[in-house]
């Protein structure tokens, strides 16, 4: 990306403070004339593939001039179109009156004043695709991983034969009645089935009255 020499020298003064793979995107500086900017020392807004910073060359020292908004922290942005310059609003919910390079409009919102307006809608691009972590070399921003929902399995049960009560496949005798509870497998494809069904929900074959006296013993009915 190339820039002009004011560009370029504004970059330069704040090359210390850019991280690894950080890369200046657009550089601008507020109005001196416009309502909202500074008539000796408008502040300078740097957009970088990480976040947005901003440069008061008034203040003393380098990081003591100089503010930053991770994209990671921005939720929302508009523009609001003036005569000669624009104004950017960016959300960042937490953030309000604990910074000092800009103005606050209530606890969430940060101005950005006196844009020029060659500048707006391409600032208004980058931050929107700050949001979205589409920069190129953009870190991307750490979505928590789902909590995995587990479904307790419900515990196996069957109906006594006598009162029709629920009860575990493993009881000998319902707790309930006390009738004996005996085991009963399906005639066609051999699986265990309870006493009550007229149908083997496995494979669809009929229990008939004939098959009674084979209960209980553990092995397969004969087919009818």
């Amino acid at each position: 990306m190339s820039f002009g020499e004011w560009e370029s020298k504004e970059i330069e003064k704040i090359r210390e403070v850019l991280g690894p793979g950080e890369v200046v995107l657009l550089v601008a500086t507020q109005s001196r004339l416009a309502p909202g900017g500074s008539l000796l020392t408008p502040n300078t807004v740097l957009a970088t593939n990480q976040r947005i910073i901003i440069r008061n060359p008034e203040m003393l020292g380098l990081r003591a001039g100089i503010e930053d908004y991770s994209y990671r922290s921005i939720t929302g942005i508009k523009v609001e179109k003036g005569l000669i310059t624009s104004h950017i609003y960016i959300t960042i919910p937490g953030l309000g009156g604990e910074r000092r390079l800009v103005r606050w409009r209530g606890y969430e919102e940060a101005e950005l004043a006196a844009i020029p307006h060659d500048k707006p809608r391409e600032l208004q691009r980058i931050i929107s695709d700050g949001i979205r972590g589409a920069l190129p070399g953009q870190e991307q921003r750490p979505y928590p991983a789902p909590t995995p929902v587990v479904t307790p399995l419900a515990a196996p049960s069957m109906s006594c034969p006598k009162c029709g009560k629920a009860i575990s496949p493993d009881f000998k005798v319902c707790p309930y009645c006390a009738a004996p509870i005996e085991k009963m497998f399906c005639p066609r494809c051999g699986k265990e089935i309870q006493p009550t069904f007229a149908v083997c929900p496995y494979c669809g074959g009929k229990i008939g009255e004939q098959q009674e006296s084979l209960r209980g013993r553990g092995e397969p009915l004969p087919a009818s």
